[in-house]
């Protein structure tokens, strides 16, 4: 296999995109740096010394390059849609409106996945919404603080899959760090709804998620929202 220099892989430099170049990044500050990785949608978790920083702030730079690429795509897609944003709860949302706005009958709350974003699903409700609009159906996308519901430590789960069957059924009993303020903030969520939005008696709510956002799904409905019996 080939080595030095030539072996080695680098990311693009995205300076004439208006972005920092690799060797801009020594340029940074902190704040600066961490500002950037918030910008890309990241989290700066375990970023304890500057050059985990810097290497976190390369991955945003190069995710930000890529996300103008899908953000290209996804406004294509969405066109033809009744869209607009919101913020409800002090969380960015994406709002995709029926035909009619003053007849909605039926409100989805889609929630995204862990380290992912509201605007990938829109265009996946927005080919819904194609087929709904004239039915009275409203889409609802919020995004994550930080991109996750609750943190998620894979290494907990890998440690107490190695350590037998009892620790592991301990573990997936526990309730992650993170649920109970997630559940507050949904529970605000759905109140600043009402507020903003004045839903009518006859509006019908359906939760969905991908992923992590499934699961908040199901534990809000469980938890915050009156059922039928």
């Amino acid at each position: 296999g080939g080595g030095g220099e030539s072996g080695r892989s680098s990311s693009p430099a995205h300076a004439s995109d208006g972005l920092p170049s690799r060797d801009d990044l020594d340029e940074l500050s902190i704040k600066e740096l961490k500002a950037l990785i918030r910008r890309g949608g990241m989290s700066t978790t375990r970023c304890v010394e500057r050059h985990d920083l810097k290497e976190r702030a390369q991955e945003a730079v190069v995710r930000i390059h890529e996300g103008r690429s899908r953000a290209e795509f996804q406004a294509r897609q969405l066109r033809g849609t009744n869209k607009h944003s919101a913020i409800i709860a002090g969380l960015e949302t994406i709002v995709l409106e029926p035909t009619d706005q003053r007849d909605v009958r039926v409100t989805v709350f889609c929630f995204h996945g862990y380290q992912a974003s509201a605007k990938e699903l829109a265009v996946l409700m927005g080919a819904l919404q194609k087929h709904l609009a004239q039915r009275g159906t409203r889409f609802v996308l919020p995004q994550a603080p930080e991109s996750q519901w609750w943190p998620i430590h894979f290494a907990s789960y890998i440690f107490a899959m190695m350590r037998g069957e009892d620790t592991k059924a301990k573990k997936l009993r526990e309730v992650p760090e993170g649920v109970a303020e997630c559940r507050v903030l949904m529970e605000t969520f759905f109140d600043a709804y009402r507020q903003q939005f004045q839903p009518s008696d006859k509006e019908t709510f359906c939760l969905m998620g991908f992923s992590q956002g499934a699961m908040l799904a199901l534990d809000t409905a469980l938890v915050h929202l009156d059922l039928p019996e």
